[in-house]
């Protein structure tokens, strides 16, 4: 852009002289925003869902990969039971903490074995079930439901329940030629991809229908590169259904395959060194597990942590199609989800969340430092380490005045009074920014 130039007049002298005016320079577009999936801090059933959105929230993820099994022990701790009404009543409370602490839920998974069902009658009972995630999904405003496809070595078995677990039925088996699972799983896909557009009561989110992700998986029986995935979302030939690359095995062929609006956000973790010693892996292997799979599932790291070269990767997802220098990328922008599985977050301790959410923060910031996002990414400075414990409980009591403070105001007064001091004869309640905000909209 070439500057712009005035005439400036002198009131003393005739002579007139041009005066270059530089170009407004724009700020970076913030474009990429750090997001963290709810397993990537504590083992479901260990360790309490509404703990972790606390954590990921004062560390400033804005969003969240909300794992099912992490709803299913909140709804087992606070309803006794996992009924389909318990589910959806759980859910919009899990909703309510996600808008009072700022988070979006990106996306509900893992929607297990659907992929690979070829009894009818497995199929239509699973299917059931799909539309319990359905409502969920409404309920928590999120529109991406992940279907990862299925392993015969982690459980994936399909589900008969009203609420999502693991049952057992009728799959392909391991001796199924890949041809025939591909048929198989577009026509499963797509029986999903149509259920979710089939629905009127869409989150508000977007307006659209949920879209369904389908997920590569290193030690899958058939679709173990995302080139394969990809390859089952072309041939679904539905709009809803989007590819959710798992292990860039390809990248030169990744960039020219995967268009930009096929991708509804983007995982990222590291990995340890594979040891053949590791006595964890001798275990796995004389169960008959692969070593993939032992490596996925008990030695991931958080970003640039590890071996991976994930830059790479990330540049390939990251950079324009018709980016001059170096290789064109995919041209990705919006979400870069941690999702992280290992062996540390079984553990107990109490401080294992907040100590888990630090490094997250601290692996976001390194990936924006070695991707030169800086200016174009979401950063905000993390909690202290020792503050976190204090923070927790600042979140906690700021609710609990809230919620008094709004039972103050629906037991009689004014609408439109002031929230910033409601006065109550022996009370006096001050509400920071955030509460007035929240209870302005719960209102």
């Amino acid at each position: 852009m070439a500057p712009r130039t005035l005439t400036r007049i002198d009131s003393d002298s005739s002579d007139s002289s041009s005066l270059s005016i530089p170009p407004k320079i724009e700020p970076p577009e913030i474009v990429y925003f750090p997001a963290i999936a709810t397993m990537s801090l504590g083992a479901p059933g260990v360790h309490a869902l509404p703990k972790k959105l606390a954590a990921a929230a004062l560390h400033g993820f804005r969003a969240v990969e909300l794992y099912w099994d992490d709803l299913l022990h909140f709804t087992q701790g606070t309803a006794g039971g996992v009924s389909a009404d318990d589910l959806r009543s759980a859910a919009g409370a899990i909703r309510k903490q996600c808008v009072d602490l700022g988070l979006r839920v990106l996306a509900l998974q893992p929607f297990r074995g659907f992929d690979l069902l070829a009894d009818r009658t497995a199929r239509h009972d699973r299917l059931e079930a799909f539309q319990l995630w359905l409502d969920v999904a409404a309920i928590l405003d999120t529109d991406v439901i992940v279907v990862p496809a299925s392993s015969a070595f982690d459980g994936d078995v399909t589900n008969t329940t009203t609420t999502g677990g693991r049952g057992t039925s009728s799959t392909t088996g391991n001796g199924t030629s890949d041809a025939t699972y591909t048929r198989l799983a577009v026509r499963n896909l797509r029986v999903l991809a149509d259920a979710a557009r089939a629905r009127t009561d869409r989150p508000p989110l977007l307006g659209g229908p949920v879209r369904i992700a389908f997920e590569n998986r290193c030690f899958a029986r058939h679709v173990q590169s995302w080139a394969d995935a990809c390859t089952v979302v072309e041939l679904c030939g539905r709009a809803n259904v989007l590819c959710l690359p798992d292990f860039a095995d390809s990248l030169a062929l990744l960039r020219r395959r995967v268009p930009r609006h096929r991708v509804p956000f983007v995982q990222v973790s590291d990995a340890a060194e594979m040891d053949a010693d590791d006595p964890g892996l001798v275990a796995a292997k004389a169960r008959g597990e692969p070593a993939r799979l032992f490596w996925a599932r008990r030695r991931r790291l958080f970003p640039f942590e590890g071996c991976l070269p994930l830059d790479h990767a990330l540049r390939a997802l990251t950079s324009e199609p018709d980016q001059d220098a170096g290789a064109p990328g995919v041209g990705y922008k919006g979400f870069i989800s941690i999702e992280v599985f290992s062996e540390e977050g079984d553990g107990v301790e109490g401080e294992l969340v907040e100590r888990l959410a630090f490094r997250a923060r601290e692996a976001w910031e390194t990936t924006v430092v070695k991707m030169g996002w800086a200016g174009r990414a979401d950063v905000v400075h993390p909690v202290a380490k020792g503050q976190l414990g204090i923070a927790l409980r600042e979140v906690r009591r700021e609710q609990e005045v809230a919620e008094r403070a709004r039972e103050v105001v629906v037991a009689g007064l004014q609408r439109r009074r002031s929230l910033a001091g409601c006065g109550v004869p022996g009370m006096t309640l001050r509400l920071s920014t955030r509460s007035r905000n929240g209870m302005r909209r719960r209102l």
